[in-house]
């Protein structure tokens, strides 16, 4: 970003210097008090200056402009990447919501399947078909939690990805999942 920044103030400079020697051929010569000849060849030195002057600062506006546009061309790249690692996440983290409410619905089942067998044990009348139920409960939360479980370290495995692809140990030691020294 500061690049680009740099990259539009040079291009600015370049065209103020344009401008600048633009108005200078445009004003009018100042009074000669050197003879004629002198001043012709003085305005023809001065032209040519300010024509090699402005053909190297249109060289330089048009360098800049291209820089400028590669600039362009690598945020837009970059920002394209982002946004694309950025849907990846959600769409982990919308996983994982959906595999946490899973498994909170089988709790509730789970709840209510113990409860029930509990009365069952208390009144002395033990059903087969409420022990069943209650243990497909506790399968259900099993597996319930399982997937919560493999949503989470796939969204870990995603947010280590970008670490594991460039390892730069300057990236690495800023890190938020360092330890803090105690020291």
């Amino acid at each position: 970003m500061q690049n680009l920044d740099d990259h539009e103030r040079r291009l600015s400079a370049a065209m103020a210097r344009i401008i600048a020697a633009s108005d200078r051929l445009m004003e009018p010569p100042p009074a000669a008090s050197q003879p004629e000849a002198e001043n012709d060849t003085a305005a023809e030195v001065e032209i040519a200056r300010l024509s090699r002057a402005l053909d190297e600062a249109l060289e330089q506006n048009a360098a800049l402009s291209g820089e400028l546009a590669s600039a362009r061309e690598r945020r837009a790249a970059s920002n394209g990447t982002l946004e694309s690692r950025l849907a990846e996440q959600a769409t982990r983290i919308d996983a994982q919501a959906v595999a946490l409410q899973r498994m909170r619905m089988v709790n509730v089942q789970m709840r209510e399947a113990l409860r029930s067998l509990r009365e069952a044990l208390e009144g002395g009348v033990a059903d087969a078909g409420q022990i069943n139920r209650a243990l497909q409960a506790e399968l259900d939360g099993l597996r319930a939690v399982r997937r919560a479980e493999v949503a989470d370290l796939d969204l870990l495995l995603a947010a280590l990805d970008p670490l594991l692809d460039d390892p730069d140990p300057a990236d690495l030691s800023a890190s938020p999942m360092t330890e803090p020294d105690d020291a």
